[in-house]
């Protein structure tokens, strides 16, 4: 054959003239055994070449035959040969081919991932909630149990307050003074407010702490609702949410790391927003949509400076991951300080899915997809001892949380669930 003819002539060192081998360029030659990594004297290599006219021939050559050498980085084979006569021959990697099987598994195995994330998740989200979480007990009135409202019903009061807390009976105190105090002032005009303290399945006496409360400030400024197991910063809030009263509605952190004199700013903003001020047109301020963000990005300089280069290289990647794969309007998601009007709170709650510390992403992501206005106002915000975040274990869950977040809404495994006639 004409490629029998080729391959004499290039072990030959000679390279074809006559128009008959001619027709074998430009040729093809793919490894069928033995590793060009690492081939040793005399190993067998079977080389097959593909003339310009589709015709096939294949042989073994000896590696020492010929001073033939290796190039893998190229995937080229040549063969010692003067200048003038020199041919190129290339070769296929045998690494390509696993390379290739490889390639084919990682991709079964992710289709295989995402069946299985979208067979075995829930669409929505379903908010268990047990009789002993659809009631407070009203302290000043021998311990009566009263029944929450609903986020659905309209709003009685001006503004709600949702403190989650877990183990926080040393920090929940100095913050609800604070914040009872700065309140009661604006009272004596007619403005009404609520504070709603979750305990999310606290182990100390939290619960008991924020019901003296109660008993000093009355059920209808200061209520208490005790989960039965911790469900995490994200569930907690929710259900403060869905059990609150007001036109709008802000949570705050027990620890008060946010200082409450900064909830004018969010305020202010609000009330640009929505072009209304809830204080004096609640019911209208709470059928609009609207969101503000506390933000502390402005002091990203400052705790650079005083925190280990691993420390900020964990925070400065999840700030990327949330910007790459969640929300691009606010660049500090997790400042524990937002307000929102009645509706907007009704609409992203009740599709918000994760419970634990990246519940802010995911409620700011649903709001991005459904347009609702968002807001990033700088407050003041002080380091509190005893904080329940761990820097790096929590870092990584909420990176974890947050590549979930994407997939799942990517995949179509969570989905938005539209409460409200105008969406």
């Amino acid at each position: 054959m004409v490629a029998d003819t080729f391959l004499q002539h290039l072990l030959a060192c000679q390279a074809p003239t006559s128009s008959e081998h001619s027709e074998c360029r430009p040729v093809q030659v793919s490894v069928w055994r033995g590793d060009a990594t690492n081939n040793s004297e005399g190993e067998q290599v079977v080389l097959r070449l593909v003339t310009a006219k589709n015709t096939e021939s294949a042989l073994q050559i000896p590696k020492h035959l010929g001073n033939v050498y290796w190039q893998p980085s190229v995937r080229q084979v040549y063969r010692q040969m003067k200048p003038q006569t020199a041919a190129r021959v290339t070769v296929d990697h045998p690494k390509k081919g696993r390379g290739l099987t490889q390639r084919k598994s990682a991709g079964a195995g992710w289709l295989l991932l995402c069946v299985v994330i979208v067979r075995s998740t829930e669409p929505y989200p379903v908010v268990e909630r047990a009789s002993e979480e659809k009631y407070f007990i009203n302290t000043a009135a021998d311990n009566v149990r009263v029944d929450f409202p609903s986020l659905d019903d309209e709003q009685t009061v001006h503004l709600s307050v949702i403190v989650p807390a877990f183990d926080e009976e040393t920090r929940l105190p100095p913050m609800l003074d604070e914040c009872l105090q700065f309140l009661s002032v604006r009272s004596s005009a007619g403005f009404l407010f609520e504070v709603i303290v979750v305990s999310d399945g606290s182990h100390d006496s939290t619960a008991s702490v924020a019901r003296k409360y109660t008993a000093r400030w009355g059920p209808q400024l200061v209520r208490v609702l005790e989960l039965t197991t911790n469900r995490g910063k994200g569930g907690a809030v929710c259900l403060g949410m869905m059990s609150a009263r007001g036109a709008v509605l802000l949570f705050a952190d027990a620890d008060g790391a946010t200082k409450f004199s900064d909830f004018t700013k969010l305020e202010g903003s609000l009330k640009r927003l929505v072009g209304a001020d809830y204080t004096v047109a609640p019911g209208k301020v709470s059928q609009q949509l609207g969101i503000v963000c506390g933000s502390r990005a402005h002091l990203e300089k400052d705790a650079i400076a005083t925190r280990s280069l691993f420390r900020t290289v964990l925070m400065l990647g999840f700030h990327l991951l949330v910007w790459l794969l969640a929300v691009r309007s606010v660049r500090d998601t997790q400042c524990g300080f937002k307000l929102l009007t009645r509706r907007a709170a009704r609409i992203c709650f009740s599709s918000l899915h994760v419970q634990r510390w990246a519940f802010d992403v995911e409620l700011l992501y649903i709001a991005e997809r459904l347009g609702i206005p968002v807001e990033e106002v700088a407050v003041t915000w002080t380091e509190i001892e005893g904080s329940k975040v761990v820097p790096v274990w929590s870092w990584l869950q909420m990176g974890r949380d947050l590549v979930l977040i994407w997939l799942r809404y990517l995949l179509g495994a969570w989905r938005l669930k539209l409460v409200d006639k105008a969406e």
